[in-house]
């Protein structure tokens, strides 16, 4: 079973070291969470807020172990970021162009 989260507010919560098997957020908002060593490879974001920082964390929905329909990151915001993983970067300098 999936889960969707939808219009949850995340405050200082701590994901980290985590994964998440198969979730779809649609208009969240991740606040000053902990997001370290996080594997969103299974997961989608419809119209998400990140803003805080983000560190040796990946999104990357090749991995997704069924179709889901949705997209990795739809209409996602990543504010007030500090990529602290290289291979981050580039991955979101990709989803970008």
């Amino acid at each position: 079973m999936s889960l969707t989260s939808i219009l949850f507010q995340f405050l200082h919560c701590n994901f980290g070291g985590q994964h998440f098997e198969s979730p779809h957020f649609d208009g969240c908002s991740f606040e000053s969470c902990k997001i370290q060593g996080v594997n969103f490879n299974d997961s989608s974001f419809r119209e998400c807020r990140f803003i805080g920082v983000i560190e040796d964390t990946t999104f990357n929905g090749l991995y997704h172990k069924k179709p889901t329909g949705f997209k990795i990151l739809d209409r996602v915001q990543i504010c007030k970021k500090q990529w602290k993983n290289k291979l981050l970067q580039k991955e979101r300098k990709k989803r970008l162009s």
